[in-house]
């Protein structure tokens, strides 16, 4: 059997590009930016009505205590998205009576892109104008609405999610990158000018869908940027010439996506909607022992030991204080203080469209 990977809306910027270089996701902070998310939806239904207070506080809690990735520094950061979502919804109560709002929305692109499909954060539709929101949470690269392909399928897709009920005119696009901006960046399109560039995406999709015939699961056929790395037969990196490490550290970030997007994409159908895959079930992750009361342990340890070394004091690290405090606090206190002193980083290798400047390792 033939199995194809799908050209999503997410990785639309490097198959509608001939650039081998990945721009848009930052993988590295995936699980960062899940819990971003999380944490914005909880917010934003609890302000819609569809979580009462008891429900918001007892998830929020929830998400604080045991999620490794939640921080202060990402409360302040999910405020400024909230804010400009919850404003974008009363003006379009202002604007119409009758307001359409979805939040983290699964959206159907195979009429554009062979087998695709994609979840928008949040949809507004009010009147004849429909507006697509995304948050970006990654701070690494800076993430643009203007021709921004990802935002522009999901637009489609909403809008072909609602073309039988609303008589939509123009479509509007939002990134919010609270990390990189505190201003979001928005493109507004008639819905014509939308659907025709729409065609012309119909054409590259197809082409990175037939890039992947008559390739099996097995040979790791992806066509994430046209990356095939049967071209490569899996090498071990001594044995790669200078022109194949040089095209695979191009592909490299494309895979992980990949692999990270099939892996998420195949546990929701599995576990949201009861879909079957042979040879695959969903278990439980090995649960980590936790402590029911740490002051109660503390007290039975010091009857027996040198607390010191069963319970020592210690700052948090660098990174995770600063999440902890926030950025105003931690310039305050510490910065500002000569406290925090910035030490050079390792050598690693880059492309050339990195934004650091080049370092000579033999200067």
């Amino acid at each position: 059997m033939i199995t194809h990977a799908v050209p999503t809306a997410s990785n639309a910027q490097e198959w509608l590009s001939d650039t081998q270089s990945v721009t848009y996701e930052a993988v590295k902070y995936a699980n960062e930016g899940t819990t971003a998310h999380t944490l914005a939806e909880l917010y934003l239904k609890h302000w819609l009505g569809e979580l009462s207070q008891q429900e918001f506080t007892e998830k929020h809690a929830e998400l604080k205590r045991y999620n490794e990735n939640y921080s202060q520094n990402m409360e302040d950061y999910v405020a400024d998205y909230v804010q400009y979502v919850t404003g974008q919804i009363i003006a379009a109560r202002n604007y119409s009576h009758d307001v359409v709002v979805l939040l983290e929305q699964w959206l159907d692109l195979t009429p554009w892109t062979t087998g695709s499909c994609g979840r928008a954060d949040v949809i507004i539709i009010s009147g004849d104008v429909l507006e697509v929101i995304d948050l970006k949470y990654g701070r690494g690269v800076e993430i643009l609405a203007e021709n921004n392909a990802q935002l522009r399928l999901y637009g489609i897709g909403a809008y072909n999610l609602y073309k039988h009920q609303r008589n939509i005119h123009n479509v509007a696009m939002s990134v919010i990158q609270p990390r990189q901006s505190h201003e979001p960046r928005r493109e507004m399109l008639h819905i014509n000018d939308l659907l025709m560039w729409g065609e012309t995406v119909k054409e590259k999709a197809q082409t990175a869908w037939n890039n992947g015939e008559g390739f099996s699961h097995k040979e790791k056929q992806t066509v994430y940027e046209h990356v095939t790395l049967a071209d490569y037969e899996l090498k071990k990196p001594h044995e790669m010439t200078d022109d194949e490490l040089r095209e695979t550290l191009g592909k490299v970030d494309a895979i992980e996506q990949w692999v990270k997007d099939v892996k998420e994409y195949a546990t929701e159908q599995m576990v949201d909607n009861r879909q079957t895959i042979t040879g695959w079930k969903i278990v439980n992750s090995k649960g980590r022992r936790k402590y029911t009361d740490e002051q109660k342990i503390i007290e039975a340890l010091t009857q027996h030991y040198d607390i010191d070394r069963v319970a020592p004091r210690k700052v948090l690290g660098i990174m995770a204080l600063e999440e902890e405090i926030g950025n105003k606090a931690f310039n305050e206190l510490l910065h500002q203080q000569g406290l925090i002193k910035k030490q050079r980083g390792k050598l690693t290798i880059a492309p050339d469209s990195d934004y650091r400047p080049e370092v000579l390792p033999f200067d």
